[in-house]
Order: structure tokens, then sequence, then C-alpha cells
């Protein structure tokens, strides 16, 4: 029988006691600020001009700290009353499992006591009345044990949802406290100064190594005149030519320094845009998927062209009509040269012949997916696993985003429009998601037979949306990603779940969420320091490559080989102890807009 529920901490009075003597000091300091500023106004002589200085001064600092206290108190004022709402429904709970396990406790008594009768019944077979009687006891015992398990179990989980509840809240006070402190100092202003005096620095050097440049070529010119005097009007021209060059250069300089200057400077103006939409959101404390929403929009109207390049691409994303999704033409791929094999034709025969036999095989078919397509159509890997028992499973290969529809739309599903409706409005069906309800149909999977997802990026994101959401009513048993910024989404705690994440790679982080504590099955694992297996940064494409993802989760696997222990349903291994051996099937669906 599983433990007893602890009773919740944490003493909401003493809190709200502490949340108003914070209010009572910001009080103090703003009167004294205004009192300052009082002296400051009335004041009429050389000394109190004097003082004023400094009593300005002081009032600014003064100001500074009445804003860090009054967000302090606010993130603590809403945490009490999450408090106190979490003791309610924690004492709820431990009420109601520990009602049920006295139920279970007298139930299985009673069960341990009509299973006695009823075997001394049997032993008089002629009174068959006695003999249901107990065993009809037994039922009922058993059933009333079956139920009030049931009802500690449900307590238990309304018990640690309101942790889990509280836990967020106590995140969301932490970020409102740092955002009332980062709102009074100017590190990032003197970040963006840095940065910016590192631009000029650069320029600088840029103009001097071409002068210095030009320097030597006319000195060149000059010491030839003097001793080739019968060069004298090829020198000239020499001479002209390099005037004429140096105007040209020194035109194109000036084009690109202000080309550079107009992109870091727009640049430089969304993340700031960016920054404070995100701390707004934070502050209101609403949701991941709103918080994405709200910076888009922020984005949007800051630039406008921006926000109608999203809107077209999203608007023609929607309009489309689900493409038509069929089996995959080898003669798309097969380029009929048997002296040599292409990148695609390797791709598509070792995908043909994998086993998988550890996770971190799953990866490896991502990136094989990723070849195969290409740009102008997307292809999808179903496998279909029979284990020697007579099991299926199977296991959905999804690609990442291979058409960025810049400067065209080369034509496969998984592009740049796919990204922004998963991202930011997946209630809307993109293409993408579309063709691959349609092939795990086509594929013919079996209601309760397990599903395992697996993609990286783009892959990654509708691999963690399907998941999400149940699509298609299948039965999502696993998930491995990586380089997908999925830590948004509530996925059930019952579907395992390995997230690859590189220290050098923004795209996990596109959901505004560097990392979330791992909880129940679902585990994150870095590079770098965080791996906490010693390895290195992955720097190669700011970290964003599938083959270093694989590599990654590959070295994971090494150092802790239980992290296959969740995906045992989805290996092609034999079993010595039966007979038989496990087969794999792999097909391939390819579609296109």
């Amino acid at each position: 029988m599983r433990g007893t529920l602890t009773p919740p901490g944490g003493d909401a009075a003493a809190l709200a006691a502490s949340v108003d003597r914070y209010e009572a000091t910001e009080r103090a300091i703003g009167s004294a600020a205004d009192e300052l500023m009082r002296v400051v106004m009335e004041g009429d002589s050389v000394s109190i001009d004097a003082l004023n200085d400094k009593a300005r001064t002081a009032s600014g600092h003064l100001s500074q700290a009445h804003v860090r206290y009054q967000g302090t108190r606010a993130a603590l004022r809403s945490y009490t009353v999450d408090l106190v709402s979490f003791h309610t429904e924690a004492t709820a709970a431990i009420e109601r499992e520990q009602a049920a396990r006295q139920e279970a406790h007298e139930a299985n008594e009673d069960l341990t006591d009509a299973a006695h009768h009823a075997r001394s019944a049997a032993m008089n077979p002629q009174d068959q009345a006695t003999i249901d009687h107990w065993q009809v006891q037994a039922y009922l015992a058993r059933h009333r044990r079956d139920v009030a398990e049931d009802t500690m179990a449900a307590a238990e989980f309304e018990y640690y949802k309101a942790a889990d509840a509280l836990e967020q809240a106590a995140q969301r006070a932490i970020a409102l406290i740092e955002v009332a402190f980062d709102g009074t100092n100017d590190s990032r202003m003197d970040r963006l100064k840095n940065a910016l005096a590192d631009v000029v620095s650069f320029l600088s050097s840029l103009t001097n190594w071409v002068a210095d440049f030009f320097k030597a070529a006319l000195q060149l010119i000059v010491e030839a005149v003097a001793i080739f005097v019968a060069a004298v009007l090829l020198a000239i021209a020499v001479v002209a030519l390099i005037a004429l060059l140096v105007v040209v250069l020194a035109a194109t300089i000036a084009l690109i320094v202000n080309v550079i200057v107009g992109v870091l400077v727009t640049v430089v103006f969304l993340l700031i845009v960016g920054a404070v939409v995100y701390d707004v959101a934070t502050e209101w404390g609403v949701d991941d998927l709103a918080r994405i929403r709200m910076v888009l929009a922020g984005l949007a109207v800051a630039c406008p062209a921006l926000g109608y390049f999203l809107l077209k691409r999203i608007q023609g994303e929607l309009s489309k009509p689900a493409p038509k999704v069929a089996l995959l033409d080898p003669g798309s791929v097969v380029d009929h040269d048997a002296s040599k094999l292409t990148v695609q034709e390797q791709a598509l025969a070792d995908l043909e012949t994998n086993e998988p036999d550890s996770v971190d095989d799953f990866l490896w078919q991502a990136e094989a997916v990723d070849t195969i397509g290409g740009g102008a159509q997307t292809v999808v890997d179903i496998a279909k696993i029979v284990q020697e028992d007579g099991t299926v499973s199977w296991i959905v290969t999804l690609p990442s985003t291979k058409d960025w529809v810049v400067p065209s739309d080369q034509g496969a599903t998984n592009d740049l429009d796919a990204d922004l409706v998963l991202l930011a409005f997946p209630e809307l069906k993109s293409q993408y998601e579309k063709a691959v309800m349609d092939a795990m149909a086509q594929a013919g999977i079996g209601e309760g037979e397990p599903v395992l997802l697996t993609g990286w990026s783009l892959g990654g994101i509708l691999a963690g949306h399907l998941a999400q959401t149940g699509a298609g009513g299948y039965d999502y048993a696993g998930l491995v990603v990586a380089g997908a910024p999925i830590d948004h989404m509530s996925i059930s705690a019952n579907v395992p779940v390995i997230q690859v994440k590189h220290t050098t790679d923004p795209v996990h982080r596109a959901d505004m969420i560097d990392s979330v504590p791992d909880q129940g099955s679902h585990i994150s694992l870095w590079d770098g320091d965080r791996s906490g297996i010693g390895l290195d940064l992955k720097t190669k494409a700011v970290g964003h490559n599938a083959i270093q993802y694989h590599e990654t989760l590959a070295q994971h696997v090494t150092a802790n080989e239980s992290l296959n222990d969740a995906f045992r349903d989805f290996y092609v291994v034999d079993d010595p102890n039966h007979t038989g051996k496990p087969t794999i099937e792999h097909a391939q669906y390819a579609f296109s807009e």
C-alpha cells in the first residue's frame, strides 16, 4: 500500500505578516523620497541649493528602492494567496486519502475474514448457500478495497497537482522579484553601449587597414616611376585605376557599414521590444503559450514589415488544402547510377535496414528522413515492430525544418510556416500535421498499440504537440526529441520523454524557456557543464545540429544505460528465452504542398 501524504508545509499567516512589513517599509521609503523632493522644491539659498543636489541624488536612490520593495511585496502577496489555496487543497486531499486508507484497511480485514469463512465453508460442499454467501462477502470486500485504493490514488494526484501549482506560483514570484530589481539597473543598456563600441572599434580598424593597404600600393607605384621612366604613362594609368578602386571600395565599405548598422539597430530594437513584452507577460502571469503570442504581437507592432510577413505566412499555410500522402516513390530518391550512391540513396538504404536497440538510434532516424526528403518533399518514416510474443509497436520519425520559404517556397510541408503555426497557434492544424496524421492512418496503426514519436527541431515540436493533444486517439507511449522547444507543453507524466538540449542552441528556447526541472518520466539531457558527465559544448552551427544531438544522446546512454529502460517496446532485440525473432518493417510516406 502506498505511503501516506505528508501535511503541507509553509505558514501562510506568517508570510502574510512578512508581506505587511514589506508594505509598511515600502510606504516609509516612498514618504521619505517625497519629503526629500519637497525640500528640493521649497529651498531657496546657496546652501540649500548645495543640499538640493544631494537630496535629488538621495531621492533617486530611494525611488529605486521603493520600486524594488513595491515589486517584491506584490510578488509575495500573490504567492501568499497561492500558498493558502495550496494548504486548502492539500489538506482536503490528505483528509480524503486518510479516510480512504481507513476504508481500505477495514475492507482488507473483511476480505481476510470472508476468505477464511469461505475456505471453511468449502470443506462442507453440501452447504452451497453458505459457500455462496462468503464468496459474495469476499467479492464485496475486495471491491470496497479497490474503490478505496482508487480514492487514495485520486487524492494523491490532487495533492501533487496542488504542489505543482504552488511550485509554479513560486517560480512566478521569483520572476516578478527579479523583474523588480532588473528594472532599476542599467546592465542591459551598458551591454548595448559596449556592443556598439565594439562595432565602432571594428569599423575604425577596417578603415585603418584600407588606408595602410593603399598607402603601400601608392609607394610601390612611386618607386616604379623612379626606376622605370619609360613606364610613366603606364604608371599614371595604374594610379588612376587604383584611385578609381579606392572610390569604389570606399563606397562599398560605406554601403556595407550602413547595412550592418541598420541590421544591428533593427535587431537590437526588436530584442529590446521582445524583452519588454516578455517581462510584461511574465509579470501578468500569463501562461507560456499566451506569452509566446504576446511577444510575436509586440514584434509585429514594432516592425510592421515583419508582422506582415508572419501574417502572410500563417494565412497562406491555413488556406492551402491538405497534402496528398502516398508511399515514397523510390524514383524521387534513386538516380539509377549504380556506380555511386548519393547521400539520399545511402540514407534510405541505411534507414530500411535499421533495427534500433538503443534510444539514440531514434535520433539517427530523424537525421535520415531529413536527408531523404530535403526541401522538395516531406518524408516520414513509420516502422512497425512485431515482438516475439506477437505484440505490435510503432516508431514514427518526423523531419525537421527543411524549407525556410525564402527566397521561395520549395514544396516541403516541414517549413517555416509549420514552425510558426505549431509554436504560436497549435490549435490550428498545419499542412505538416494533417499529412502526418494521414500517413499514420494509412500505416494501419491499431487501437492500443504503443507509438513512439521522435524528431529534432520542428520534428520534435510536432512530436510533442501530438503527444500533448493525443491526436488521432493513438497510444503515444514515448517521446525522443532534440533541439525542440516543448518545455511549455503539458505532456502526460505517463509518457516517458527524453529531450536533448545544447547549451549554445537558441532553438529549444524559442518558447522562451531555458529549462524546467525534470518531473516524472520527462528527462532533459545537456552538453557542457550541464551534462553532468563531462561533455564538451557543441558549438557548430550554434549547437543546432542533428548529428551532434545524436552524439550527445549516445554519450549519455554510454554513461547511463538505464536511459534505455523506458523504451524497451521499441527495440528490435532477440530474446534467447523466446522462440522466433522480432521483426521491423520500415515504410516511408512522402507528401508536398
